[in-house]
């Protein structure tokens, strides 16, 4: 009788035993999982660290621009070459008054077999602008224009002319100014991004 106790005994303290060893476990994890996420919510909120991720989208959609627009501009130009003329001064959007998102524009011109980004690096539609309904020429050598809205998908309106784009760089930390690219050059553009 007292061996079977003595065996009670030893199986309700090796129960035991393992039973503070889980918890002990558990409230190891608890804790590992609490620091992760103590970490994960200073990274976050951290000004430099969400800095450098909406600096790296705005030079991804500006180097995304770039690449579409001399695609485009190209293909533009074999059609019309003579009357290119760059950007200065102010750009006046309202020159091109057709509006394409970029499927609707690879349909316009098949012959350029051009592949856009839909897209900007915040998710955001792009918008492409042309002169004509054809999307490749225009009057006053104006041909073609990429604009996104930059982090707040709203897009802005200048003054006096909504329309009426000054061509300059704005600071690089002001991340809901749209990015415009016309006719081989940007029009609004960060500091740190070429024109």
């Amino acid at each position: 009788m007292s061996a079977l106790h003595d065996e009670r005994r030893r199986r309700v303290e090796t129960r035991k035993a393992e039973d503070r060893v889980a918890r002990r476990q558990l409230r190891l994890g608890c804790l590992a999982t609490l620091i992760l996420q103590l970490i994960v919510i200073a990274i976050w909120y951290m000004p430099e660290f969400r800095s450098m991720s909406e600096i790296r989208r705005q030079r991804l959609t500006a180097h995304a621009m770039r690449a579409a627009g001399q695609a485009w501009l190209r293909c533009s130009l074999a059609h019309a070459p003579d009357r290119m003329r760059p950007p200065a001064g102010h750009y006046d959007l309202a020159d091109l008054p057709h509006v394409f998102d970029a499927a609707g524009l690879m349909a316009r011109v098949p012959q350029c077999a051009l592949r856009l980004p839909a897209t900007d690096g915040w998710g955001h539609p792009l918008r492409y602008h042309a002169a004509s309904a054809d999307g490749l020429t225009g009057a006053d050598g104006r041909r073609l224009a990429i604009r996104s809205a930059g982090r707040d998908g709203t897009f802005e309106t200048f003054d006096p002319s909504p329309d009426r784009v000054p061509i300059t760089a704005y600071r690089e930390d002001r991340f809901d100014s749209d990015l415009i690219w016309a006719d081989g050059a940007f029009v609004r553009w960060p500091d740190g991004v070429a024109r």
